[in-house]
C-alpha cells in the first residue's frame, strides 16, 4: 500500500508509544505463546509516529479509539490457548492518551467515560475475564483476555518544542485531578455541571486498565464496510483469507475448538470472485449463527454484538460487554440481537451486521464482478436455528425465504428457549 493511500484511509496508522508503570492483576496461563517475551512493560500511545523505521504498534483504522495492535507477530504468528482457540494478533485496549478527555458513552455507568482509556472497577473487569475463559473453555471463539495490568503511572504531554513531545508522568492521583480540572475549565463542552460530580464519582470509583487481547485478525467486520476502494477491500479481504486458509490448513474445525461450528473446507483466493461470494454468502453468515447460537446455548450473551465488535473472519469481541444470559431480561436480549444483527434502518452506521453478507457492487462500489446474495441472511437464521438446542420444526426451516426470515429469527426469541 502507498503511504499517501495509508494516510489519507487513515488505516494501520504507525503509534509513538512509550512504557508507563503498571501491576499487573490478571495473566491467562493458558495461552502458549512462541515466544520469549523479554519486554514485561506495558507500552500506551501517545501520538502517531512518522518514522520511516518500523514501529511495534500501529493503529488498524481510526475507529480504534481505544485500541492498538502489536505489528511485528500481527499475521506472520499463530498460537492457542489450551482451549483449542488460536489466534494471530496482539491488542492492547486501554492506552490511547493521544486525546484523553471525558466524554460521553450509551454503553457506560452514568453515560461517562474517559476516551482513550478503559475504566472499570474490579468487579467489571474480573466478570470480563470469567466471560473470556467461560466462553473460550467451551470452544466458543471469542477474543482472549490475555493479561490485565492496572496503570499506575499516566503521562501527559505537550508539542511545544517541535516535534519532540515534552512528557510528564503524574501518579494516579494527580492524574484524576488533572481530568477533574480539564473538566472544570469548561474545556470540554459535552460535560455539565451534572456531569462533573458524576466524573468525581467515577475516578473514585475505578481505575484505569490496560488489557492485553487476543484474537485472530486485528481487522472488524465495519473495516470491510468502510473500505474506500476495492484495492483497499483487497488488502483487507486478503488478510481474512490468509488467516482462514492458515487455520484450515491446521485442521482447525472453523476457527475455535468446537466441532458444531461450521468447516471453512476449502482454500480461499481473493483473487477468486466465487471465493469472495463464498466468504460474503455462505460462509460468514452461518459461522455468526454458529457463533451467536453457541453462546446462547452456554448461557451467555453479548450485548452490542454490532458491525465493529465482529473480527473480519467472523468471531465477536468486545468482552467488556458481554455476560450471563441470566443477568439480561429476555426482552433486552431480543432488542439487542435484533438491533445490532439485523436493524438496517436505524442512523447508526454500526447497526445491521447482517447487511455485510449482501454486499451489493452498485450500491458500495467495493468489488467488481461480485454478484450480492441476500439468502446468506437466512442461512444465518437456519444455521442459528439448527445450532440451538431447541430447534423448531424442520418443515419450518425448509420454508424460510427472504421475505419472511426477519420474522422467523425474531420469533426464535418468543418460543421463550432462552
Amino acid at each position: 500500500m502507498s503511504e499517501t493511500r495509508q494516510k489519507k484511509e487513515k488505516i494501520n496508522i504507525p503509534l509513538e508509544t512509550i512504557q508507563v508503570k503498571t501491576e499487573t492483576v490478571w495473566r491467562d496461563e493458558s495461552i502458549k505463546y512462541p515466544w520469549v517475551d523479554l519486554d514485561n512493560q506495558i507500552q500506551v500511545s501517545i501520538g502517531n509516529n512518522d518514522s520511516e523505521e518500523q514501529v511495534k504498534f500501529v493503529r488498524p483504522d481510526i475507529t480504534f479509539g481505544r485500541s492498538m495492535v502489536e505489528s511485528t507477530t500481527r499475521n506472520t504468528v499463530v498460537w492457542g490457548d489450551g482451549f483449542g482457540n488460536k489466534f494471530g494478533v496482539t491488542d492492547l485496549k486501554g492506552g490511547n492518551f493521544e486525546k484523553v478527555r471525558p466524554t460521553s458513552n450509551y454503553a457506560h455507568e452514568g453515560n461517562l467515560d474517559i476516551f482513550g482509556m478503559y475504566i472499570a472497577s474490579k468487579e467489571q473487569v474480573q466478570e470480563m475475564i470469567d466471560f473470556s475463559t467461560g466462553v473460550r473453555q467451551r470452544g466458543i471463539p471469542f477474543e482472549a483476555i490475555a493479561r490485565v495490568d492496572k496503570i499506575t503511572e499516566f503521562p501527559i504531554f505537550d508539542s511545544t518544542n517541535g516535534d519532540k513531545k515534552n512528557v510528564t508522568l503524574l501518579t494516579i492521583d494527580e492524574w484524576k485531578s488533572h481530568l477533574l480540572r480539564m473538566d472544570k475549565l469548561n474545556q470540554i463542552s459535552l460535560l455539565t455541571k451534572l456531569n462533573f460530580k458524576n466524573l468525581n464519582i467515577l475516578l473514585n470509583e475505578r481505575d484505569f486498565f490496560v488489557v492485553t487481547r487476543h484474537m485472530p485478525v486485528a481487522e472488524r467486520l465495519w473495516s470491510i464496510y468502510k473500505s474506500k476502494s476495492n484495492q483497499s477491500l483487497y488488502e483487507v479481504l486478503q488478510r481474512q483469507f490468509e488467516w482462514l486458509n492458515v487455520a484450515t490448513n491446521a485442521g482447525q474445525e472453523g476457527i475455535g475448538g468446537d466441532k458444531t461450528l461450521p468447516l471453512i473446507g476449502r482454500y480461499l483466493d481473493v483473487n477468486n470472485p466465487t471465493d469472495v461470494d463464498y466468504y460474503f454468502t455462505d460462509y460468514g453468515p452461518r459461522y455468526m449463527g454458529a457463533v451467536m447460537a453457541s453462546i446462547h446455548n452456554a448461557g451467555y450473551h453479548t450485548q452490542y454484538p454490532h458491525i465493529q465488535n465482529w473480527t473480519g473472519v467472523f468471531t465477536p469481541v468486545d468482552t467488556e460487554c458481554c455476560g450471563k444470559l441470566d443477568n439480561f431480561p429476555i426482552e433486552q436480549v431480543k432488542k439487542d440481537t435484533w438491533k445490532y444483527l439485523f436493524d438496517n434502518k436505524g442512523s447508526n452506521p454500526r447497526q445491521g451486521v447482517i447487511d455485510i453478507f449482501a454486499y451489493d457492487v452498485e450500491k458500495h462500489s467495493r468489488l467488481d464482478n461480485f454478484i450480492s446474495d441476500r439468502s446468506a441472511s437466512s442461512k444465518f437464521v437456519i444455521r442459528y436455528m439448527n445450532e440451538y438446542k431447541q430447534r423448531v420444526q424442520d418443515e419450518r426451516l425448509k420454508k424460510v425465504t427472504i421475505p419472511v426470515w426477519t420474522k422467523i429469527y425474531y420469533d426464535i426469541f418468543n418460543y421463550n428457549h432462552i
